[in-house]
């Protein structure tokens, strides 16, 4: 029991350094602190801990893949040499270590309890969503103190999106309760966050195409199906008042997006034009960007944080063409890895790498950057107990 508990006191570490976001933005309505440091100290403390125990989650391939990240945070800082920030790029160049410590973190995991993690998710965040998801409909409607302190998180509805994805595809690799998928799907749906809604809808569809369940009909698959669509269509019929009421927001975010009258998508649009032309109209920006932390000051005139809303843009305008070749080959490299079928990892992956593509900045990129570090990990132990038992 004593070796039990050894174990899943990181498994607790590894879900707080996914769900730290969530969490942080619900604590700051309470309490004015940021807690994202404590949990980093904590991530390191640990490191630190295993260092000197036997470790059979490096090899090759990890080399390879740590030399790259750490070669590409290189050109980071050397692209603060030349960047026309005059302190944002000092920030940005700090909060990348999150990345690194939360990719590295993984390599020192004995094991990870993915049931303990689920009942996380289940005991945290969605309680959590859902008092979000009540808030965001009655905040227009009802005028109160809390209403009112609510109104600062109301826009952290992709934070809320990207928790929820990542607790529908576990709980689809791992098969669990279908009520409670639907029940996750379902909140995801009235968050209104469309881009976690999007990918993690694709991700799946991947995923049955990988096992071979679309393409072969399952007939379980198919009345579960029926049993879904019936279940909600009578749980709308019966609820409709509460409902529409409920997913009023979602249906105008939705409906502001087919329409092609949604503000927030045009500038999106906007930023990422911006940041892609822009490069090429300078040998020296094509080839070396524009520097580390400049967007901000050279698309809003302000030295503050600012990106472009996906991921490979951002590197191609700041690092340029070497800082993006250096980014896409780390990430090329984990996809020629990734197994949909023997590793959740694999899922969370893609779903977290999609949604880079759309909402996230660089140093945004604590999941992704976790989840690859676990991938890594894990086909090096995988290859070590294959050579341990020729």
């Amino acid at each position: 029991m004593k070796r039990l508990k050894t174990i899943d006191y990181q498994t607790y570490i590894l879900f707080f350094s996914w769900a730290i976001g969530l969490i942080s933005i619900m604590i700051r309505l309470f309490i004015k602190i940021e807690i994202t440091p404590y949990l980093l100290m904590i991530v390191l403390f640990d490191i630190f801990l295993n260092l000197r125990k036997k470790n059979n989650s490096f090899n090759k391939f990890s080399y390879h893949i740590i030399t790259l990240i750490f070669l590409f945070y290189g050109w980071l800082i050397f692209s603060n040499a030349y960047s026309p920030s005059m302190s944002y790029k000092y920030d940005k160049t700090l909060y990348f270590v999150a990345n690194i410590i939360f990719f590295l973190y993984p390599f020192f995991i004995r094991k990870i309890n993915f049931n303990l993690l689920i009942r996380l998710y289940c005991i945290i965040v969605l309680p959590l969503s859902v008092y979000f998801v009540y808030m965001n409909s009655i905040v227009w409607k009802i005028k109160s103190s809390g209403t009112e302190m609510f109104m600062s998180i109301r826009d952290a509805y992709l934070v809320f999106g990207m928790q929820l994805g990542i607790l529908f595809l576990l709980l689809l690799f791992y098969q669990k309760n279908l009520l409670l998928k639907i029940f996750t799907f379902a909140l995801l749906v009235a968050t209104g966050a469309r881009g976690p809604l999007v990918m993690m809808i694709l991700v799946t569809m991947l995923y049955f195409l990988s096992r071979n369940k679309i393409s072969s009909l399952n007939p379980k698959i198919i009345l579960n199906s029926i049993f879904v669509a019936v279940a909600l269509f009578m749980t709308y019929f019966l609820y409709s008042n509460k409902l529409d009421a409920l997913l009023a927001n979602t249906f105008k975010r939705f409906g502001s997006l087919l329409g092609g009258e949604d503000a927030s998508a045009l500038e999106r649009v906007y930023r990422l034009r911006f940041a892609f032309y822009q490069p090429f109209e300078k040998l020296s920006t094509f080839f070396f960007g524009n520097g580390n932390g400049s967007f901000g000051i050279l698309y809003e005139k302000i030295d503050e944080r600012s990106y472009p809303h996906n991921v490979l843009v951002e590197c191609f305008f700041e690092l340029g063409s070497i800082g993006l070749f250096i980014f896409l080959l780390l990430f090329l490299s984990i996809f020629r890895k990734i197994s949909f079928k023997d590793n959740a990892f694999g899922m969370l992956f893609l779903f977290a790498f999609l949604n880079a593509m759309k909402s996230s900045g660089i140093t945004d990129l604590w999941i992704l950057f976790s989840v690859m570090g676990a991938l890594v990990a894990m086909k090096a132990q995988l290859e070590a107990s294959q050579n341990g038992a020729a």
